[in-house]
């Protein structure tokens, strides 16, 4: 009897950010409930050292990953053939599909934990320019 192959997923993101760390975890337990491989390939840990090549991609079924991974890796307007998906951002590549956050909802949320809390002045210290924050606001 033949033995089946696992499936194997890398997620690509800077695991410094505290978001691409939730990511990561999210994707450990949905490979842990669905008998995958996983392993998370830190961007941070890359730099200085040589990036991922094409042979580390040939085991891999699957990618979960930044805009900033796919243009580290695979170039400003990359082709990837793996299947993969995009967090934190669009797609860069038509075919795959991505997932972003809801920054309108966050900002709520945290105001109405805060409000249901009992605080009635609410302050946010924030920059301007990030689009992200001023969504949340």
């Amino acid at each position: 009897m033949k033995k089946l192959k696992r499936a194997r997923i890398v997620l690509m993101a800077d695991l410094e950010e505290h978001s691409a760390r939730e990511a990561c975890l999210g994707v450990a337990q949905y490979a842990a409930k669905t008998n995958k491989g996983f392993e998370p390939w830190s961007l941070r840990s890359l730099h200085g050292h040589a990036l991922p090549s094409a042979a580390d991609f040939r085991k891999v079924d699957g990618l979960v990953l930044t805009q900033e991974a796919a243009r580290q890796i695979f170039g400003q307007k990359p082709h990837i053939e793996i299947p993969h998906v995009y967090i934190f951002g669009k797609s860069l590549t038509p075919d795959a599909p991505a997932v972003e956050l809801d920054e309108v909802a966050i900002g709520r949320m945290a105001a109405e934990h805060l409000l249901h809390r009992g605080y009635r002045t609410l302050v946010s210290v924030t920059c301007p320019t990030m689009d992200w924050a001023c969504l949340r606001l």
